[in-house]
């Protein structure tokens, strides 16, 4: 199975998140275990990851240990009210099927003044979002496949997902408070798109690691604009 690695996204998640010696810390949708495998396991006293595909965290636990990682969904977490310190959730809420029970589990999970470290797809120019294009209109989807010579399984794998606003975060996270907002992946996101199209077989190799380069940069960037939301925000210290 091929590694996950978001480096500039991890690096900001990892800015705000700020994990200490003493933390317990959930990761909701960790896919195969990078962000614990690199930054969490043996750095915090107690770490757990949760994601509901099946063969993601059985990578996961044969890297790391079955410990770490329970394969269930994020609107029933398997865990103990206020059993955390901070939870991470990257890139995942857009994808459940209950946004509201996912949060609400988060807000039961957490303790009073605990750390929420969450992003999500920005809700600006949404109507460029290629997954989506590539979801909702399938002539498209086989331009792409054409283009970027892939299998008919890899295409049928595109989700639609949605898109959110601080505002509308600010409407759901009831009870959090948002303090720190960092908006990336603008500017540079057509230079990595039009570098990927154009390269060849032979070079794709290369090209993949120059345009991560340039994603590590985008993603580092805070721009008041952009297709990537990142924010940190603590629940309140009355509730429970």
């Amino acid at each position: 199975m091929e590694e996950f690695v978001p480096r500039g996204r991890a690096t900001i998640a990892l800015k705000l998140l700020d994990p200490q010696v003493s933390d317990s810390i959930l990761d909701i949708g960790c896919n195969q275990g990078y962000f614990e495998r690199y930054y969490l396991i043996g750095k915090a006293e107690k770490v757990r990851a949760i994601d509901i595909d099946p063969q993601a965290i059985e990578y996961a636990q044969m890297k790391d240990g079955e410990e770490y990682y329970v394969c269930c969904n994020s609107a029933s977490l398997p865990f103990l009210d206020r059993e955390f310190d901070k939870v991470l959730c990257l890139d995942t809420l857009e994808h459940v099927d209950d946004e509201k029970k996912t949060i609400s589990e988060i807000k039961r999970v957490l303790k009073p003044n605990g750390l929420l470290v969450l992003s999500t797809p920005n809700d600006f120019l949404n109507f460029m979002d290629l997954s989506n294009i590539r979801v909702n209109f399938p002539k498209v989807r086989e331009i792409y496949r054409r283009l970027r010579r892939k299998s008919q399984s890899d295409v049928s794998k595109f989700q639609f997902h949605r898109h959110y606003s601080v505002k509308q975060l600010r409407q759901m996270l009831i009870g959090f408070n948002i303090e720190k907002i960092h908006r990336s992946s603008l500017l540079l996101w057509f230079v990595v798109l039009l570098l990927r199209s154009l390269s060849s077989e032979r070079c794709r190799f290369y090209t993949r690691k120059v345009t991560g380069y340039i994603e590590d940069l985008d993603y580092c960037l805070n721009y008041r604009f952009g297709f990537s939301l990142i924010i940190a925000a603590h629940k309140d210290k009355a509730k429970r």
